[in-house]
């Protein structure tokens, strides 16, 4: 009796070794595997680390550039409108410009549809009518409100506006107003790019959100020229 009663505890502690191995197994496996799926998640969508260009197309309404972005840092994300001409065609119109003694803003391509403004976003001779619409749609559950400045804005410490509404949306006329910066294009062009900013918004650290572009309206002459979305962190809106 006590050497049958010994053998069934020891099978008795060898099932429960074997039970708690195969627990241990299952657990590393169940990380991995969220560890794994976690990964690719993160790998989903385009970083913006530290920006995003976008060639877009917004010559004509009904136009649409969509992407997802994942946003690894809290802060004010801007969306700006890039307007790059190609340096070739740039250079030969300001020969032809100066050969004619001719204003470069009334003259150059990109000039033109740009538009000349003046102080505070004075319209001295306005660009092209490029109305777009810009549309954000989280991914996860977002309790905030967005916090926000339009591309209008010419104050850079003006306070912010809320929307309540998700996604956020806004509709911007680029013809109201000037651009606001000058950079080399992100291409590998060496192009120069005007950027006309649509919207600053705050974007949480972690999320995932929709971004859609939709033309409103018409601007054939936006074919001579290329346009770019483009997204990156607006420190000067901290």
């Amino acid at each position: 009796m006590i050497k049958f009663s010994y053998s069934k505890i020891k099978n008795s502690e060898e099932l429960n070794q074997k039970n708690i191995r195969k627990s241990k197994i299952k657990i590393f496996l169940l990380i991995v595997g969220v560890l794994f799926f976690l990964g690719c998640e993160k790998r989903k969508y385009q970083e913006v680390d530290p920006d995003v260009w976008a060639l877009v197309d917004m010559s004509k309404k009904g136009n649409i550039y969509e992407t997802d972005i994942s946003i690894i840092e809290d802060n004010y994300y801007k969306f700006d409108f890039g307007y790059i001409q190609d340096k070739e065609t740039l250079l030969r119109e300001i020969e032809e410009a100066r050969r004619l003694s001719l204003e470069l803003s009334n003259y150059i391509t990109v000039f033109k549809i740009l538009g000349l403004y003046g102080s505070e976003h004075a319209v001295v001779r306005a660009g092209s009518k490029i109305i777009l619409k810009l549309t954000i749609t989280p991914y996860q559950v977002q309790e905030e409100d967005y916090l926000y400045r339009k591309g209008d804005d010419y104050n850079l410490y003006t306070k912010f506006y809320a929307q309540k509404e998700k996604p956020f949306e806004v509709i911007m006329d680029l013809s109201k107003y000037g651009y606001i910066s000058t950079c080399m294009a992100n291409d590998n062009s060496g192009d120069i790019s005007k950027n006309k900013k649509i919207v600053a918004v705050w974007l949480k650290k972690g999320m995932d959100y929709h971004i859609k572009l939709e033309s409103l309206n018409d601007v054939l002459e936006l074919k001579k020229i290329r346009t770019h979305l483009i997204i990156e962190p607006d420190y000067r809106s901290k």
